[in-house]
C-alpha cells in the first residue's frame, strides 16, 4: 500500500473516529463529510441507466459487501430504490468498510458534474469517469 492511500485511510479513519468518540466537542452537523469519489464500475452496473435521474443533492446508499468474490472490502453505491450504480473505488474503500463494520451509518450525497479537469483532482478518490460522471460526497451520518 502506498503512502497516498495509506495517508487516505488513516485520515477518514481517524476524522470518524474524532467525530464520534469526542462528545465533549460541540455537536457536529447531521452529516460530516469524509472524501468525494467517482463510482467505479458504473459502465458495468446501474450508474448510465440511472444518470438522467441523478440530480445534484441526492443521496445514495452506501452498504458493505463482505462477501463479494472480487474484494472482501466491497461498498456499494445504491440508488435508494436499490439499483446499484457502482462501488466505492478500491483504494478508498477499506476504512469505508471497517467503518460500516463498526456500525457507522454512511451515506453519500451528488455534489457535481464532472469534466475533463477533474482528471488532475488529486482531492477526488477514482478508478476512472467520463466527463459527466457524478461527483459524491462521501458522508458519516451522526
Amino acid at each position: 500500500m502506498d503512502a497516498t492511500r495509506r495517508g487516505l485511510m488513516g485520515g477518514i479513519l481517524g476524522l470518524a473516529g474524532l467525530i464520534v468518540a469526542r462528545p465533549g466537542l460541540a455537536r457536529p452537523p447531521s452529516a460530516v463529510p469524509l472524501f468525494d469519489f467517482t463510482i467505479a464500475g458504473g459502465a458495468f452496473h446501474g450508474l448510465y441507466e440511472a444518470l438522467p435521474g441523478l440530480v445534484p443533492g441526492m443521496r445514495v446508499l452506501i452498504v458493505a459487501e463482505p462477501e463479494n468474490r472480487f474484494d472482501a472490502n466491497a461498498v456499494a453505491v445504491l440508488r435508494p430504490d436499490g439499483l446499484r450504480l457502482g462501488y466505492v473505488p478500491r483504494a478508498a474503500n477499506p476504512p469505508v468498510a471497517a467503518l460500516l463494520a463498526q456500525g457507522r451509518q454512511l451515506g453519500a450525497r451528488l455534489t457535481a458534474w464532472l469534466d475533463r479537469a477533474a482528471w488532475d483532482d488529486t482531492t477526488l478518490a477514482q478508478t476512472s469517469f467520463r466527463p459527466g460522471d457524478p461527483r459524491w460526497s462521501l458522508e458519516l451520518q451522526r
